[in-house]
């Protein structure tokens, strides 16, 4: 090699090292932080909307799945959803518990699940058929939604409620009417006049929001009603739906309580697509009869 040849390889190695020891400046520092905020920026709500929606897939599998254990109770009870019967008793649950149910306030909170025991697994009920927001049953946490003990067995059962309907007769809800005063009786499925839009279960509002620890802030400033929840409709299909979108009930909010109880209708189908509404494959059996 010639003393050139030599004198310019030297001079490039050297100039390689050089460049490839510099540090970052101050400004090219902040630079890069920059850029990278702004990437966050953009792709933190997406990925939290992406993550949101499936929480809300895996809430209507979940919802089916509990409708589809009430239609198999249905057809081995002679049509009839799960009941307590019509006055208040005391029974022990699967979990060994010892609960109120029946009279006019019927299976609340996803009781009607301590009637189908094929589903326990020990004390606790299936996941497969429980809110993915709803949290896991612990007896030495603070119970939840207050300190009182008996709402701390609530969190064994799914909180996908049943709706009224089905516990109350149609007298009982009608316009202008008490609960106080409402009779209660079993109520065949085949008594629902409009199947497509009236709700069989339906998400508890403590869990219809996209952060179930904000859930009592909500409640109390009464606006869960906004947000889609799961709702499984007589005809079998689930929804996204809100709550506020429903047609009036007679007491309480949309879905609970409603109006003429099995002969009404719970969902307003002129607001598909309404508040974030989305509405998912049905089966082929509980044709509509609309």
């Amino acid at each position: 090699m010639g003393n050139g040849q030599w004198a310019m390889g030297k001079k490039m190695k050297n100039l390689f090292l050089n460049h490839s020891s510099r540090a970052f400046s101050l400004v090219e520092l902040l630079v890069s932080i920059g850029i990278l905020a702004i990437l966050m920026a953009i792709l933190l709500p997406a990925l939290q909307s992406i993550r949101q929606r499936q929480v809300e897939l895996k809430c209507v599998v979940h919802m089916r799945n509990a409708s589809q254990a009430n239609e198999l109770y249905v057809s081995s009870n002679r049509g009839f959803v799960p009941y307590a019967g019509s006055s208040q008793s005391i029974v022990n649950n699967p979990a060994r518990e010892q609960i109120a149910v029946g009279g006019v306030y019927g299976l609340y909170l996803g009781h009607w699940a301590d009637l189908m025991p094929e589903y326990w697994s020990g004390d606790l009920w299936s996941e497969s058929m429980t809110c993915p927001d709803q949290p896991a049953y612990d007896p030495a946490a603070p119970d939840w939604p207050d300190a009182s003990p008996s709402i701390d067995g609530f969190r064994r059962q799914p909180w996908y409620d049943l709706s009224a309907a089905f516990h109350l007769t149609p007298q009982s809800l009608a316009r202008g009417s008490r609960l106080h005063n409402a009779t209660a009786a079993a109520m065949p499925l085949s008594s629902v006049r409009y199947p497509s839009s009236k709700s069989l279960l339906y998400e508890n509002l403590g869990f219809c929001i996209p952060k179930s620890s904000e859930s009592l802030f909500w409640i109390d400033a009464g606006q869960t009603q906004r947000y889609a929840t799961s709702v499984a409709l007589v005809d079998g299909s689930v929804f996204r739906y809100a709550r506020r979108n429903a047609f009036e009930p007679v007491f309480g909010v949309g879905l609970e309580y409603t109006m003429d109880g099995v002969l009404g209708r719970d969902i307003d189908h002129t607001l598909i697509g309404a508040d974030a509404h989305h509405r998912f494959e049905q089966p082929d059996s509980w044709a509509d009869t609309d």
